[in-house]
């Protein structure tokens, strides 16, 4: 977990920060028309400035959460927070912008509107929630007044790292189990046909053997991971150790973003920094020490420099680079056409944005490292 930094110095992180000009723009189109957008030159900070709305923890707000990410965490444009608390009976919370809960929209069954096994939650602008259910094998909808909507099957698809819909669409995280390299896919659903938008076959390891258990599957320390997010008919994603991210429109990659990002080398060092107190593998009762994750999985060469991305309501991309625990948060900005912004430090990407000009942040709490839900306001000059 990173280290306690103070909420006070996060509450004042980009106020007042300066920009040193437009940075080196290269743009081409390659021969099947994908728009590449090189943005070049070193990180510039971005001259926005935030001003604190709430700050909600689990111990004092009514919800209860335990990890707050891109798939328990998420929001619609109408003010509603919605958090996935699946250690409580698989319910999804429902908080205003005050960090007031509204309601329970779900709870664990298998009946309309409830939940076996949920794995991720998304909303859509208009306040629809849909929350991808492995016991289903289905996306679960419901309204954010508790509305329940009909449920969209995902018969035939292996699920794996999460789903978003928008209407009867819907772009999903798979994995083929019957392939030896146990092949990854990022794919985009409609009612009438399925397109694959990403896949990946990463370096899958023989069975290992942690605290006496045998694990199957795993892969490299620190090999890149699919990261992707959407929003309406736009999905973007990024799965190698190069700043890539690639910008999709529906089924068509439109747009390729890159950026001259230093790499950060891979090895045991690397390794010790992102998990000085070790990793779990398996249950949360297997910590294993640094040493010995390398030991057995090795490690790959490089870092892969994303972590997270968000799409705003503005179209603008966030990306959350993949910094060490120990080091302050930096996020990129990007326009809608893919040009580099600036870099918020300090912050992630964001959860959701509830609202025009509104942000939710995950930050961790500077005396007990319990997680915290920061809402912020952007000023409309971001001065």
């Amino acid at each position: 977990m990173r280290p306690a930094y103070r909420l006070a110095l996060l509450l004042a992180i980009g106020c007042r920060t300066h920009q040193d000009g437009p940075a080196e723009v290269a743009m081409v189109r390659d021969s099947s028309g994908v728009a590449i957008v090189d943005n070049r030159g070193t990180d510039r900070p971005l001259n926005w400035r935030f001003a604190r709305v709430a700050i909600i923890a689990a111990t004092d707000s009514g919800a209860d959460f335990t990890q707050l990410t891109d798939n328990t965490v998420t929001s619609d444009t109408l003010g509603h927070v919605f958090v996935l608390d699946s250690w409580f009976g698989q319910r999804v919370q429902v908080l205003d912008t005050t960090g007031r809960v509204i309601r329970h929209l779900t709870r664990s069954g298998q009946g309309p509107g409830e939940i076996g096994r949920a794995v991720s939650i998304a909303a859509s602008g208009d306040g629809v929630l849909s929350i991808l259910d492995f016991a289903k094998t289905a996306m679960v909808r419901v309204r954010w007044d508790g509305t329940v909507l009909p449920q969209l099957s995902m018969a035939g698809f292996d699920l794996f790292g999460g789903g978003r819909s928008t209407g009867d669409t819907v772009v999903v995280h798979t994995v083929d189990l019957r392939t030896p390299t146990t092949v990854e896919r990022l794919q985009y659903r409609t009612a009438t046909d399925t397109a694959t938008l990403v896949r990946q076959a990463p370096q899958r390891l023989p069975t290992l053997h942690f605290c006496q258990s045998a694990i199957d599957g795993l892969t490299p320390m620190l090999a890149p991971e699919l990261r992707w997010t959407s929003r309406g008919a736009t999905t973007a994603e990024s799965h190698t150790t190069e700043y890539r991210i690639d910008r999709f429109l529906r089924s068509r990659l439109e747009v390729s973003v890159r950026r001259s990002v230093a790499a950060v080398t891979g090895n045991q060092a690397a390794v010790n920094r992102f998990f000085p107190d070790g990793k779990i593998i398996g249950t949360r009762d297997c910590v294993v020490r640094p040493d010995e994750l390398v030991a057995k999985r090795g490690v790959a060469s490089a870092v892969q420099p994303i972590r997270r991305l968000a799409i705003d309501p503005d179209g603008r991309l966030w990306a959350e680079r993949n910094t060490f625990p120990d080091e302050p948060g930096r996020t990129d900005v990007f326009d809608a056409t893919g040009r580099y912004l600036g870099t918020l430090n300090g912050f992630g990407a964001p959860l959701g944005f509830p609202a025009r000009g509104l942000f939710i942040f995950a930050l961790p709490d500077s005396t007990t490292d319990i997680p915290h839900l920061g809402i912020f306001r952007r000023s409309p000059r971001g001065e």
